[in-house]
């Protein structure tokens, strides 16, 4: 593993990672390889809830539990795949992405912001709409409400004419996000 200005890449991968979990083309990251050696290890609940502690962990310095292996297979799901052990671990992962999504959402507001304290041309806003194409595609939520109950979108509503282009990005963000909630919603009931 590489540390840099501090923190530990724990997306890097193990040299010393056994076999069975180097299958093929792709390898593990160390929370899919400790997920997987829950598994495979047929680890009993309070075994694995000893473990949450490692995982948070992980999480707090850069694991990603919606990373996908080269067979296509997230953290995320490695542990849905295994409820009710995993139940904690999913609930950990939950905070993680909430925070996550939260901290997305105060940049996306702080973008917003300056275009309307900054009393940008259209054309200028336009071009900020990269910028906000990025943050939407890392799961910042134009409809999180920050602690003044104001969410992103309410505010880019109050400036119609202009924020046009960003409202329409943040109704494809919606879109997507609802037929993602479906789709889970719909494995669930499998």
């Amino acid at each position: 593993m590489s540390a840099a200005g501090g923190y530990i890449d724990y997306q890097t991968t193990f040299d010393s990672m056994s076999k069975h979990l180097q299958e093929g083309e792709f390898v593990l990251t160390p929370l899919q390889s400790l997920l997987l050696r829950i598994v495979h290890g047929n680890l009993s609940q309070p075994e694995t809830d000893r473990l949450v502690p490692f995982i948070d962990v992980l999480l707090e310095y850069g694991a990603d539990p919606e990373l996908k292996h080269g067979e296509g297979r997230s953290a995320r799901e490695i542990a849905e795949g295994d409820l009710p052990r995993m139940g904690e671990i999913l609930r950990l992962f939950n905070e993680y992405c909430d925070r996550e999504r939260r901290l997305l959402a105060a940049h996306l507001k702080g973008l917003l912001m300056r275009i309307l304290d900054g009393d940008l041309s259209q054309a200028e806003t336009d071009e900020m709409i990269p910028f906000v194409e990025t943050l939407l595609q890392h799961d910042a939520d134009p409809e999180l409400k920050d602690c003044e109950g104001r969410c992103v979108r309410e505010i880019a509503e109050g400036d119609l004419p202009r924020m046009q282009g960003i409202l329409r990005l943040f109704d494809d963000y919606s879109a997507r996000r609802e037929k993602w909630a479906q789709a889970q919603h719909a494995k669930l009931e499998d």
